[in-house]
């Protein structure tokens, strides 16, 4: 039996965006923070954008202790944004998970464990390829 290989089309631009997420930018800039207002019209437009608001909530008393103990305005205005991109990111990525199944965290787990070898023998968690390749069976 034949298996073709098929790579979902997310996974190279999954792959840059992760592990190139600062490649060929300034330092201190991230692809994550640059592309935050697609996400936020993303989020909008699949009426997410509601979600935004509990992060507003919880930092109020952390900014107002900050504000009464002092603290630099330009600095805190920054990071807070940033922060508030890393919030957006994963309110995104937890949204386009939840919209595409096959993108799963299982189904990338399970293409990992029973992945075929060169041999175009089995190769699972409970047997050797040896094991494998006399009984043709995994056992898993």
């Amino acid at each position: 039996m034949a298996h073709t290989i098929r790579i979902n089309k997310y996974l190279p631009v999954a792959f840059l965006y992760f592990f190139f997420n600062g490649f060929l930018l300034p330092l201190g800039v991230l692809y994550t923070t640059l592309l935050t207002p697609l996400f936020i019209i993303w989020l909008y437009k699949f009426h997410y954008l509601k979600y935004t608001w509990p992060f507003f909530f919880i930092l109020a008393p952390f900014t107002i202790a900050h504000f009464i103990f002092g603290v630099d305005v330009t600095y805190y205005a920054k990071s807070t944004l940033l922060l508030f991109s890393v919030y957006v990111f994963a309110l995104t990525s937890y949204v386009f998970f939840q919209q595409q199944p096959l993108l799963s965290l299982y189904s990338l787990v399970n293409s990992y464990l029973l992945r075929e070898d060169t041999a175009g023998l089995r190769v699972c968690r409970k047997g050797s390829a040896e094991n494998n390749a006399r009984t043709n069976a995994c056992a898993c």
